[in-house]
Parts: structure tokens; sequence; C-alpha cells
């Protein structure tokens, strides 16, 4: 077959907009159809999601964020043809799109009052009252850099392997405790050993310090001498994050905390530096099933347990109420999801590309680029209980910030999409077919 001459490629052009041709794009687009021995599929296009934008900093909610998921933009099949240019030497080819709209929605998280991020960070801020949102105050957090710089060391080894493995499997889980005041309250006050969590987190630092960690004692008071306060607190709080994780159904994170005693029980009664506990973990082995299966709580761990009942119920009513409504979520942490949708008015876009002719002679349209760019992405924002809602609403509409990486997202989806390979795999069709010109 010879080079498709401009009026060749026009008559291919126009089948594509012709509802009695069988390469009518808004078809294809719309349906799964097939084309001679080709399938195309109908047209969706997934955007990634944002990412939490701060839109809202009031006196009543503090700093809100926002965040849009599961975005996909359709509709695309609402479709005619515009303009066509060609030129015959080059190959050079440009086509326009004029959309009616696109549909393009999915679903919000927002949320206020406390980032977002891993549990370690969660359960450092609860009581370092680190200022809203700053994650890089967080992430500059001498003790939690601290922490980090020792787990190369822990992978080393079978057993610290699985301990890290198994926190950031369940690292999302151990943070949404977090969202459970009552948790969190317990977690950031209680004092009955003798300090609150931020004393002990302050002991391990000290003897997690270069220089400390074969001389200062981990579980003391002083660094000098051992103190079973250090323990006592310690199963204290795995005994709530345990009931925490139950109670929001983030059950397998709930067993792997539990389960984390088996292998530290045996061990925590003692004095200990940091190489000491770095020599147990790698001469240790995980916990086989059999053995905690066979695992009998000593009376000391049975009577914290007992004692914890009280605070037990109340992680378990405050979770209920949130599940019942009579706690909006909007009054606590955490996140609050709902759908949003937005018909976006859509310029026309231009498709630039070539017409090339393979081995065996056939015309190839292959489109590469996109020109022309989606704007003015106004969000209808699904309603959710309380007050927050008609502000957050108003707030988005003035973000002009937010609306300017939409834009910019479902222009670069758009393009990156296989609606360019669609269309010119469409038109090569016509183009073979040697397509009349429509009167």
């Amino acid at each position: 077959m010879p080079v498709p001459t401009t009026p060749e490629v026009l008559h291919a052009w126009n089948a594509l907009w012709d509802a009695k041709s069988p390469f009518y794009l808004p078809n294809t687009l719309q349906k799964k159809t097939r084309v001679g021995f080709s399938w195309f599929r109908p047209l969706t296009v997934n955007v990634p999601n944002t990412g939490q934008i701060v839109v809202l900093n009031s006196t009543a909610f503090g700093i809100v964020t926002v965040e849009l998921q599961n975005a996909v933009v359709s509709d695309m099949w609402k479709v005619k043809g515009g303009t066509l240019s060609f030129d015959p030497a080059s190959g050079k080819l440009s086509v326009e799109l004029i959309f009616t709209a696109l549909k393009f929605a999915g679903d919000y998280e927002v949320r206020r009052g406390r980032a977002t991020g891993d549990a370690l960070k969660m359960a450092t801020r609860t009581f370092r009252g680190h200022p809203l949102f700053q994650s890089s105050a967080m992430d500059a957090d001498p003790d939690l850099a601290l922490a980090r710089t020792y787990q190369p060391r822990l992978s080393q080894t079978a057993n610290g392997q699985q301990m890290l493995n198994t926190y950031y499997t369940h690292n999302e889980a151990f943070s949404t405790a977090f969202q459970n005041q009552s948790f969190g309250y317990h977690w950031a006050n209680d004092d009955m050993y003798g300090d609150t969590t931020k004393g002990f987190a302050d002991l391990t630092a000290t003897a997690a310090q270069p220089g400390n960690t074969s001389t200062v004692i981990v579980n003391s008071t002083d660094g000098k001498t051992y103190n079973d306060n250090y323990r006592q607190h310690s199963y204290h709080m795995q005994n709530l994050l345990v009931v925490a994780c139950n109670v929001q159904k983030n059950n397998d994170a709930a067993t792997a905390a539990s389960n984390f005693k088996i292998a530290t029980v045996d061990h925590s009664g003692t004095a200990q530096t940091v190489d000491t506990v770095f020599n147990i973990v790698s001469t240790g082995t995980p916990p086989s099933a059999s053995a905690i299966a066979k695992f009998v709580e000593p009376d000391w761990l049975a009577a914290i347990n007992e004692r914890n009942k009280p605070i037990h119920e109340a992680i378990e009513r405050e979770e209920e109420a949130v599940r019942r409504g009579v706690i909006i979520r909007e009054e606590t942490t955490r996140p609050i999801q709902s759908g949003f949708v937005s018909y976006v008015p859509a310029p026309s876009l231009k498709l630039t590309g070539t017409v090339t002719q393979l081995e065996d002679g056939t015309p190839a349209v292959h489109f590469d680029a996109v020109d022309g760019i989606v704007q003015n992405v106004d969000l209808a924002l699904g309603v959710f209980p309380g007050k927050l809602h008609p502000e957050l609403s108003a707030a988005v509409a003035k973000a002009n910030f937010l609306k300017s990486v939409l834009s910019r997202q479902i222009t670069n989806s758009l393009t990156a999409s296989s609606l360019l390979p669609h269309v010119g795999r469409l038109l090569s069709l016509a183009l073979m077919e040697g397509t009349p010109p429509i009167r």
C-alpha cells in the first residue's frame, strides 16, 4: 500500500465520527467493540492520589487536609472530531478531539488535628506534642532518627528481620490505634509505674546513644541498676495496643503485638543494655506456633491485664460510639471518608503523531503527545455529619493550588493513558480499509 494521501487520511478521520461506520470512535470508547479482528475496550483513566493537601486552617477545626483517592476520568465517549492536519512528506499528523465534558470522580479523605505517619511517629507525637502537620519536625526527631540507625543491625538476623517485617506489615494498624483517644490518652499519661511513656522512651534513647550501648542499663531509672517499672509499663502499653487493634478490627496486628511478648517475656526481668538486647535478638528464633500455643502468662503479666480492664472498656466504648455515630469523626483525629464528583469543562485536545508504513506496507498511526490542559476542576464533595463539611466545601472551592494540581494530574493521566494508542489503532484500521469520503 502506498503512503496515504491527505484526502485518504481525512476520509479515515471522518469515518471515526460517522455513527454508521464500524470505526465510530464514541462507540469504541464507551463499550467493548470489535472492529475487524481487533477488540477495543471502554476507556477510563485512573488518576493518582493527590496526597494530603492543606485546604483549611481555622480556630474551630485547626489544620484540615484533603486527599483525593481512587479517582477516575470517564465519559470520554462524549466527544466529537475537530480539525486534522497531515503532511504526507514527513508523515506528521495532528487531530483535534473536542469533549463535551469529562467526568472526574472518586473518593476523598479528610484529616484534621494530626498528620498521618508511621506508628513510631504517631507514638512519639502523642507525648511530644509536635505542632500539627509538621512532618519535617517529626522526621527530624533525634530519637526516631536514632532508632532508624539500628534497623540495619536488626535486619542481619532472622529474628530481627521478622520483627522489622511484622512492624512494617502492621504499621498502618498500629498507627490507627492512636485515633482512639482513650488509648492515646493512656499511652501519653499513664504513670502508675513510676514514669510516663515519654520518660521511659527517654531512658531508652539515652541507653542507645553511641558510647552507651554496652554500659547504660535500658530498663532502669538511672541507667545503672535494673528497675522493674520499665517492664511493667511496657507490657501495660502492649496490652492496651492489642485491645485497640482488636476493637478496630485489625486482628492480625493485635495478634502480632500479642505474640511479641512470647519472644521477650523471658528476658524482660533482667538488667539489659542495648548490646544485650541485640545479642538476645541475634541468638533467638522467631516464636513458633507451638511456643505461642503453650505460652502461659506469668502472674505479674496477668495482673497487668486484669488491672487494665476498665481501660479496655473505655477503648471499646469509644470505638462503638464512633461506629454508631454517637461520636462523629470530625470531633476526633480519625479520617473522614466520602466521595466526590466533578464534570470538568474540557478544552479541545490536540493529538500529535505520525503516519508510517509497516514492513508489509500497511499504514500505522502513532500519537505520542497531547497539547491542551484540563482546567476549572470544581469538586462537589459528598456530605458527612458535623459542622466541618460546609467550611471544607467552601475552602476547596477557593483552593487554587488544589485545582492546579488536579489540572496537571488529569492532563498527565490522559496523556499516559491508552487514549492515544486507542485513537491511533482505530485510525490505522480505517486507513487500511480505504474508507471512502463520508457524505
